[in-house]
Formats: structure tokens, sequence, C-alpha cells
């Protein structure tokens, strides 16, 4: 009944890799149109510097590979025969 533990990880996998590339297309067209308007804010650093984009591209796609890691490992630990015969 249901799928396995590797079957409901995979699911909450797949769902980060959708929202992540999507908010990472977004959020590379939004740098590149906004990158003039940055960068009068910016003292050292340019606002289309691939390096810092990159950097903060990888920090954002760890902080929600760990804020999808506990809701993940949560639900393969659910007996689901047993929240079925508890509804």
């Amino acid at each position: 009944m249901g799928g396995g533990r590797i079957d409901i990880a995979l699911i909450f996998l797949r769902q980060l890799g959708v929202v992540l590339t999507g908010g990472l297309v977004v959020g590379n067209v939004l740098v590149a149109g906004s990158s003039s308007l940055l960068q009068g804010q910016l003292s050292s650093v340019k606002a289309s510097d691939p390096v810092l984009v990159a950097t903060v591209e990888i920090l954002l796609a760890i902080v929600a590979m760990v804020s999808v890691l506990f809701p993940a490992l949560a639900a393969t630990r659910v007996d689901a025969a047993k929240v079925l015969r508890d509804q």
C-alpha cells in the first residue's frame, strides 16, 4: 500500500527541484534586469558579478534542501496503515 520510504523522499525532492529551478530562473532574470539599479547601492562589488550570483544561488539551494529535509524525514517515518486506521 502506498510508496516506500525512498518513493516518498523522491516526491519531496522532485517538488524541491521544481520550485528551486523556477526560483533560480526568475532570480537570474531579476538580477540581469535590475543590475543597473543595484549598482548604485553596492560600493565594491558589481551587481552582475557571476561569482557573487553563483554563491548566493548555492547558499539558497542549500537552505532550501535543509528546509525540505525535516518534513521529508518525518513523512518517511509515518506508518500509512496506522494513520488510515486512526481516521
